[in-house]
């Protein structure tokens, strides 16, 4: 038996002197790996307290977001409050262009019709009233008695211009206001 447990003990320092350097180097690479995890751990620890340190800040943004449906709600009705107030617009233009044509015709039609007035006007030419054209008549016929029928016509009388004084009973054209004198009560 000794033989054997001797033979045993060569086969297995032999099997374990040909397995020694892997198992040596696969226990250095084994060591490795377990620091480098052991400083991932340590990094993600770091990072999971920095992110619990902004806990508030993440709620505050998510508060932020969960407004968004309210904003986009208040926006559709600003949008469709503009699309309204924009027909409106457009049709209170359309309306002040109209007025403002009509204002301008009229404001023509009243500008042609003074032209009209002032031509009229300075194309009256003051006429005497009825008693006086008999008057002048019967003078005229006097006049004519008195002097020689072989002498000439005498000169007709000139027709008063227009901006002289008229006598109180001349006639006045139909569209000029009546002129009345009173007499100041004291």
């Amino acid at each position: 038996m000794a033989t054997q447990s001797a033979a045993v003990s060569n086969l297995c320092d032999g099997v374990v002197g040909s397995l020694q350097p892997t198992t040596l180097a696969l226990e250095a690479t084994l060591l490795e790996l377990c620091k480098s995890q052991q400083g991932m751990l340590v990094a993600l620890q770091r990072e999971n307290q920095a992110l619990c340190a902004h806990d508030s800040e993440f709620q505050y943004i998510q508060d932020q977001f969960s407004r968004i449906p309210g904003y986009m709600a208040k926006l559709k009705h600003i949008r469709a409050t503009l699309s309204s107030m924009d027909s409106t617009s457009s049709d209170l233009k359309k309306r002040v262009k109209a007025l403002h044509d009509k204002c301008m015709e009229t404001s023509l039609a009243k500008t042609v019709q003074e032209n009209m007035r002032a031509a009229e006007e300075k194309n009256l030419k003051a006429r005497p009233s009825a008693a006086l054209q008999r008057e002048l008549e019967q003078g005229a016929t006097e006049e004519a008695s008195e002097t020689p029928q072989d002498s000439p016509d005498p000169e007709p009388a000139e027709p008063e211009p227009a901006d002289a004084e008229q006598p109180a009973d001349a006639e006045q054209p139909a569209d000029a206001e009546p002129t009345t004198m009173s007499t100041p009560e004291f």
